[in-house]
């Protein structure tokens, strides 16, 4: 049953830690509270319910608090899942008999990281099981961190029971990020790519209100890979070309 879990949580993700986070003001309060999740005793502030709406950067704060407690405890059991992937488990478990090692591999962890938990709504079996994993995880004293793109006190379709456990803990607030966060994030990703990007190309992109940051990753490694196949320079030509390849996409993108 372990080896069916991994394979349907094979995720990729960022690998982020706090060093690597890049904070928006408006954020320092749950960028502040996220960093202290990471030394404080599972007495406090658990659960941690992490709210935002789409592109807020839900995911990648979520991340940043594993990776950091992965790094300060590198023996502990942490688990990362995206609900999706949970409610494929279950159903897997479910189907083969094997719900007790479901259960067993969840309730035993010491922290675990549930993306998306507005996904369960309506899921009433899944949210049943994850109910008693949280009862098994009190008593041993785990931490629990969750990420919804719903407000808690807003969710419908979930067990009364296990929407006073995630109501009863600490909830943050994340902001969608504003242009001067979008272009760090993405000098940073071209940083860590070890290659350029002129900042006018970068400040042009983000000028662009209407996509996300994930779109804006897009567009740029696509802006890349069109770089190297033509050879040619970076500039804002070649951006506006890339863009008009992904309108249909993202829709329109004049720069």
């Amino acid at each position: 049953m372990e080896n069916q879990i991994k394979l349907f949580n094979s995720v990729t993700r960022r690998n982020l830690m706090f060093g690597t986070f890049i904070e928006q003001e408006n954020n320092a309060f749950a960028t502040a509270f996220g960093k202290l999740a990471i030394h404080t005793p599972a007495s406090l502030f658990n659960p941690m319910t992490i709210t935002g709406e789409a592109s807020s950067g839900k995911t990648q704060f979520l991340d940043s608090i594993y990776y950091s407690m992965r790094m300060k405890m590198p023996d502990s059991k942490l688990i990362f899942i995206r609900s999706n992937a949970f409610c494929l488990q279950f159903e897997y478990a479910m189907q083969n008999k094997c719900i007790i090692d479901f259960f067993n591999y969840y309730a035993n962890a010491n922290s675990l990281f549930i993306d998306d938990i507005d996904y369960l709504q309506q899921k009433m079996d899944v949210q049943a099981v994850l109910l008693q994993i949280i009862d098994q995880m009190h008593n041993s004293i785990g931490k629990l961190f969750f990420a919804s793109s719903i407000q808690p006190q807003e969710l419908s379709g979930f067990d009364a029971g296990l929407l006073s456990e995630i109501n009863r803990g600490l909830v943050l607030h994340l902001h969608k990020p504003d242009r001067k966060t979008k272009l760090e994030i993405l000098q940073t990703k071209v940083m860590r790519m070890n290659t350029n990007v002129p900042d006018k190309v970068l400040e042009s992109l983000v000028q662009n209100d209407t996509l996300s940051i994930t779109e804006l990753e897009n567009v740029l490694m696509n802006l890349l890979a069109k770089s190297v196949v033509l050879n040619s320079k970076m500039n804002l030509e070649l951006l506006q070309a890339v863009l008009n390849e992904t309108t249909g996409q993202f829709g329109n993108n004049n720069i």
